[in-house]
């Protein structure tokens, strides 16, 4: 069979984890590479396609799946946008700390791939800081999770923080609870 040169084989719009497990059990079958993307707004290019791959979209998996005032966390879908997590949040009086400068077009699950920060990283720290948990696909299909619900983790290593910033490279961030997202009290931010 002949490829087309440069050319991705296939955009793959994922709308559930049996989805993403199914497109890396067929890709892991044929040795065909897989490249992660949600909303494909990074500048670090972890999301553009390469030659005979699969692009596997995340996209439509956009639901915010609970906030929790008093536990202070959310549980998300990867293709959630960044804003609309954050006015979600403000309806409980919380905030989604992560403010990339494409916060209002840019997904959680992007932010989570790439560890992005933003200009309250100096005060809150980086998406790494704000996800305490993942159920992540690995590349045989296999799901697993990594992390808590809770702030402290006394126990072993933390596997969250390896998967987080790791471009999608270990595994994917699928499905909710994608990611356990702590939230800060709102505190006005004055520039």
């Amino acid at each position: 069979m002949k490829l087309a040169d440069g050319l991705p084989l296939a955009l793959i719009e994922a709308k559930t984890v049996k989805d993403i497990q199914g497109v890396l059990k067929t890709a892991r079958k044929f040795h065909i590479p897989v490249v992660p993307r949600t909303t494909a707004t990074s500048t670090v290019s972890g999301s553009d396609a390469i030659a005979n791959s699969f692009i596997l979209s995340t996209a439509k998996m956009n639901h915010i799946k609970e906030i929790n005032r008093a536990d202070q966390v959310a549980v998300v879908e990867p293709g959630v946008i960044n804003q609309d997590l954050d006015d979600e949040a403000r309806k409980f009086g919380l905030f989604y700390a992560p403010d990339p400068g494409s916060k209002k077009i840019s997904s959680v699950g992007g932010n989570a791939s790439t560890n992005a920060g933003g200009m309250s990283t100096v005060r809150y720290g980086a998406t790494k800081d704000s996800v305490l948990g993942l159920k992540v696909v690995l590349a045989d299909g296999r799901e697993i999770k990594v992390g808590t619900r809770t702030l402290k983790q006394a126990f072993g290593y933390n596997l969250t923080q390896l998967f987080v910033g790791s471009e999608g490279t270990l595994g994917l961030s699928p499905k909710l609870p994608f990611a356990y997202s702590q939230f800060h009290w709102a505190i006005p931010l004055r520039g």
